[in-house]
């Protein structure tokens, strides 16, 4: 081992790759998503939205943005989970990272009851709108609908 120049006499300077900072998690994206990021997001997305189609694209968003280790599962249940379980998953990240974190131990994250999208043309009608003028939109024509429930 070198020593420093400007340590005291005895000593030992740490080589330059040991005195670096450690990060906690390995991302591509700069370390800008942590696990809680991402917990919160979807307990927002939870709160505001309650639907299977907007986890689900949060999911599909958030994918690239994660750990290594947990984007094989964000794309999983962007895709492949079924539509029963995909509420829960999310439940599921959001109590499991508030528990390790010790944020609220021992309280569930509850939400309001899940809202099905209604459906136009076979395939589910998005919402449309904002804060107060939320509403179903179909994307393959003009036909919309009202809101019902928790959501407005």
């Amino acid at each position: 081992m070198q020593t420093n120049a400007s340590a005291r006499s005895g000593d030992i300077a740490l080589p330059r790759w040991l005195s670096r900072p450690v990060s906690r998690y390995v991302t591509r994206s700069g370390e800008r998503w942590q696990p809680e990021t991402v917990a919160l997001v979807f307990a927002l997305v939870l709160r505001e939205h309650g639907t299977i189609e907007a986890v689900r694209a949060t999911a599909r968003r958030l994918a690239d943005k994660v750990c290594l280790e947990q984007q094989p599962k964000l794309k999983e249940l962007a895709r492949t989970v079924p539509d029963d379980k995909v509420i829960q998953v999310a439940l599921n990240i959001i109590n499991r990272v508030c528990d390790l974190c010790s944020i609220g131990p021992g309280t569930e994250f509850k939400m309001p009851e899940p809202v099905i999208a209604p459906r136009c043309h076979m395939t589910p009608m998005k919402l449309a709108g904002y804060h107060a003028h939320k509403h179903w939109k179909c994307q393959h024509c003009s036909h919309t609908k009202p809101l019902e429930g928790s959501l407005q």
